[in-house]
């Protein structure tokens, strides 16, 4: 007895002849080792055999098996196929291996109808068809006509096995009985969405040796496509290059030679969109090319991914108190995001000391781009999701602390669930502000401490240092005792800038101050009336005051004397009582 061998690839069945093989091979080693290994040459052929065997297996899974075959949907059994001649029904068996579930298509052919076949079952639904030819012969008053229809089936626990079509066939007299044909092929599929098992379909008729099927746009990603190339004068057809076959049968001849053939081929589509046309080859004649899609199980929207945070960075220092927080997460289908984002005082986030959700206000949060402006673009891609922004709302954060800060989001487009929970980083908010410091004590200048001769209307000098180099004012005070505990008179650069000259700050009503005495400018304040006395002592101090800083007076300044001019003399001669005018005497000019 022989031993056959079978690997099948495509449309191609290999048959390998065991007993033949081993035959050959049996004596082509026995001639080569009788004389060196006799013992060895009784297994050589087993050997070589199993070694072919192992060699030729391999090929056939790395080199012949086709390997665009969908991982969701997937073929479930063989298909079956269908023949008769000169009868008015055809019946197509359900591929053995399907189970509910699964799609059953089923494409029947008739050649030279009357009308249209009708099915016995009214658990099918016809998907499309498309009239192959239609045309008088010789002496007939009517038309014989051929058709190409596809029917669909989601299987239900206790469907039929089978199924049966009716034709009309053409009966004229004179017309050839063996002209009138059918053929069916059924295949099945598992893996199909069986709510909504096909997504979309197409068909076109043609003339000539190309069987073309027309593009169609599936609107779902990891389709199947599923062709079906018929003729109604033919023998074999070649399904395209890019498809794998599914099923063929093809017509017997009888009388009349023409024979109606019909191929199924299979193509899995990845993504959504054209998928251009499929061209199988045929017989020069007219022929249909029909192909529709199929829906895979539909997978759960997922949520998005967990966000990604960007900023404030992790470990970030010196962050203001009403920092802006930016991120960004991935989704897998593309929905619109929203976020929520938690700020801690502990680095577990045990301790939360604020949540700003964006799915409840949209304060504070800027950049959107989806839904009116309420949410962001999600992407498969993270880079491709639009970057989230949210500035944090008063009351601020406390200065010179450590937060914690991590993030959700949420697609209520899709799942309307949030995703997994982001890292965890860390920021450290400024520290405040130094405390701005009065001016110092103003240094005295003019009159200088314990002068005489001066004017009874003196220009008073003086300047001082600020630590934050701020604009200052000052404010003197002219005393009557060396304490002033008695102030004969103040002078308030704040209140009027009469009798002050040099300012160079504040738009002319200030003066420049620096850390460094020598770098302020010297403040002038010409005194004014009503003047002095003459020969009198005086005494002096000031105060400045930085109103762009703290706005506080400085300390008192040292307190200086000076004393005034003695008054000048006259040239009048004064009569005292008593006096004794002798003659001669003249008085006046």
């Amino acid at each position: 007895m022989r031993s056959l061998s079978r690997y099948s690839s495509k449309n191609y069945t290999y048959d390998i002849d065991v007993a033949a093989c081993s035959d050959s091979l049996g004596e082509f080693a026995q001639s080569r080792l009788s004389g060196v290994w006799p013992d060895l040459s009784k297994y050589a052929a087993k050997i070589i055999l199993l070694l072919i065997v192992v060699i030729f297996s391999l090929a056939t899974v790395f080199i012949i098996s086709p390997t665009n075959i969908s991982a969701q949907i997937q073929q479930r059994g063989t298909a079956t196929t269908a023949s008769v001649n000169n009868a008015s029904s055809i019946i197509i068996n359900v591929p053995t291996e399907a189970v509910a579930g699964d799609l059953l298509l089923i494409v029947v052919s008739s050649k030279e109808g009357t009308s249209t076949g009708t099915v016995s079952s009214n658990l099918l639904t016809e998907v499309m068809s498309t009239e192959l030819s239609c045309g008088n012969s010789a002496g007939l008053t009517s038309a014989p006509c051929s058709e190409q229809i596809i029917y669909s089936r989601v299987i239900q626990s206790g469907d039929p096995t089978s199924y049966t079509f009716d034709f009309n066939y053409f009966t004229q007299t004179g017309f050839e009985v063996d002209s009138r044909k059918a053929i069916a092929v059924a295949a099945t599929y598992s893996g199909i969405d069986t709510a909504s098992p096909i997504n979309v379909f197409g068909k076109q008729k043609n003339t000539g040796i190309n069987i073309v099927a027309p593009s169609i746009s599936p609107n779902r990603d990891n389709t199947m496509l599923v062709g079906f190339f018929g003729h109604d004068s033919g023998n074999n057809i070649a399904e395209p290059a890019s498809m794998i076959s599914v099923g063929f049968i093809a017509s017997g001849a009888g009388q009349d030679s023409a024979r109606n053939a019909v191929r199924i081929a299979q193509e899995p589509w990845p993504t959504a969109g054209g998928t251009g046309t499929r061209t199988a080859t045929g017989t020069n004649t007219t022929n249909a090319g029909q192909i529709l899609a199929i829906n895979p199980v539909p997978v759960a929207n997922q949520p998005p991914s967990a966000p990604t945070l960007s900023t404030p960075a992790d470990t970030a220092t010196d962050v203001i108190v009403t920092p802006t927080f930016q991120l960004r997460s991935s989704d897998a289908e593309n929905d619109y995001l929203r976020y929520r984002i938690e700020v801690c005082s502990v680095s577990d986030c045990s301790v939360i000391v604020r949540t700003i959700d964006q799915s409840t206000s949209q304060v504070g949060w800027s950049g959107q781009d989806a839904e009116s402006g309420t949410a962001y673009v999600g992407s498969g891609t993270l880079a491709n999701s639009t970057l989230a922004s949210h500035t944090y709302q008063d009351p601020a954060l406390s200065e010179s602390t450590q937060y914690w800060w991590r993030a959700y989001a949420i697609d209520p487009g899709g799942s309307n669930t949030e995703g997994s929970i982001s890292s965890i980083y860390s920021f450290t908010t400024v520290d405040p502000p130094p405390v701005n410091q009065p001016p110092a004590a103003p240094t005295l200048s003019t009159p200088a401490d314990t002068a005489i001769d001066v004017s009874l209307q003196p220009t008073l000098q003086l300047r001082t240092t600020d630590s934050e180099s701020n604009a200052v004012r000052y404010r003197i005070e002219l005393c009557e005792d060396n304490s002033c505990l008695s102030v004969l008179r103040t002078i308030d650069q704040t209140l009027s800038q009469t009798g002050w000259s040099g300012q160079d700050a504040l738009t002319g009503s200030a003066y420049v101050t620096s850390t460094t005495l020598g770098g302020s400018t010297l403040a002038s304040h010409q005194y004014q009336e009503p003047l002095l006395e003459y020969s009198t002592q005086y005494w002096w101090r000031a105060y400045a005051i930085d109103p762009g800083g703290s706005n506080t007076e400085s300390t008192v300044s040292s307190i200086f004397s000076f004393t005034t001019a003695a008054a000048p003399a006259s040239g009048n001669t004064y009569i005292d009582g008593g006096a004794n005018i002798q003659g001669g005497t003249r008085i006046g000019n």
